[in-house]
């Protein structure tokens, strides 16, 4: 007679279980679908391109502040393959309007990103900035940027150019190219089990292949001559690589006095994130009081959960981690980071009497 109580109760549990596990993906999936706002093509040329994007309106908020997200390396288009969308719909919940564009060359945009420099980029992202003024619905509302990863080479090109920009948040960036790339491939190798030897003599030909690019005489052909086995190293992504190879942002970042929120995951594989983090303190320093800096415990490059998506290239990640990511959406960032950036800027637009919160 005990067994057959407990046979309900076990039923019971389980269909609990079950339902838990259903409302939680379905509600991890709803942060993949932007088609509850309100959203409009914008469409601006830049040095002969033509380049377009998504700027997503919240619901019933004048004015709201706008957030421009600029893309890290890669062909991103305007959601990085939809790795945005769960962050996108946060700010547009939180009451922010949310613009994004395709790289040139990418979707509906035409060029080639991978012909730009990083002062060209900070250019294009300006006039993208430009155009979203002329929009009068954002007359009195605050405009700023998130930029990912390399577009902390990006921003702060922006941020001497004055008040173009309102407040920029930087996630997983670097200060220099060259050391990025070192420790990119340093934590690549280690993944992969090599010996310390072994990474000691990598990191050396790392060291003199960053020299051999740095020649103005080099060129693709020859330098593609001395590379061993197979390799995807375009003639296009040659010269991207040699147009920033010295990317700095000491200069800009010493100069700034704009308002910057800086970001990174304790446990980046891409970025130095302790030694970068510690840098950036020192260069902005205290000139504008409304800049912070956290370095987030259980976070990657791209301020996600660690225990689930450590990885330093999507290409990298199993099915299982896409599917987890599907399944958490916005819940699958570290704990606590996406209220940061909320919360912050909702206090760069209560420093604005023009602006109007939510």
């Amino acid at each position: 007679m005990k067994a057959f109580c407990k046979r309900p109760i076990r039923w019971a549990l389980f269909f609990l279980f079950v339902l838990f596990i259903v409302s939680t993906v379905l509600a991890g999936l709803k942060d993949f679908d932007l088609s509850f706002h309100p959203e409009k093509e914008i469409t601006f040329v830049q040095n002969g391109w033509t380049i377009t994007g998504s700027l997503h309106l919240p619901e019933g908020v004048p004015a709201p502040p706008v957030v421009i997200l600029v893309h890290g390396d890669g062909p991103q288009d305007r959601y990085a393959n939809g790795a945005y969308l769960p962050l996108i719909n946060f700010l547009l919940d939180e009451g922010f309007a949310v613009f994004s564009l395709d790289k040139p060359g990418v979707g509906k945009s035409t060029g080639l990103w991978l012909s730009q420099s990083m002062e060209e980029r900070a250019h294009l992202s300006l006039k993208a900035l430009n155009t979203l003024r002329e929009i009068d619905d954002f007359n009195n509302s605050i405009i700023g940027f998130i930029g990912f990863s390399q577009a902390g080479w990006v921003l702060p090109e922006i941020a001497i150019q004055g008040s173009a920009a309102d407040f920029f948040i930087l996630i997983g960036a670097a200060i220099d190219w060259m050391d990025q790339g070192a420790y990119f491939t340093q934590k690549r190798l280690e993944a992969e089990g090599a010996s310390e030897e072994e990474i000691a003599r990598a990191l050396n030909d790392f060291e003199l292949d960053v020299n051999r690019l740095s020649d103005p005489k080099l060129t693709y052909q020859d330098y593609m001559a001395d590379q061993s086995g197979d390799t995807d190293f375009s003639k296009e992504r040659f010269g991207f690589v040699r147009r920033n190879l010295t990317a700095n942002s000491e200069e800009a970042l010493s100069l700034t006095s704009a308002p910057f929120l800086v970001l990174h995951g304790a446990q980046d594989l891409n970025v130095d994130a302790v030694s970068d983090h510690r840098r950036f303190r020192d260069l902005l320093g205290s000139r504008n009081p409304a800049t912070d800096f956290h370095l987030i415990e259980n976070a990657t490059h791209g301020l996600l959960n660690t225990d689930l998506f450590n990885y330093q290239l999507p290409s990298h990640m199993p099915f299982w981690s896409e599917w987890a990511y599907l399944a958490l959406g916005r819940d699958a960032y570290a704990d606590g980071v996406l209220e940061i950036m909320g919360d912050w800027i909702k206090a760069r637009a209560a420093s604005q009497p023009a602006a109007i919160q939510k």
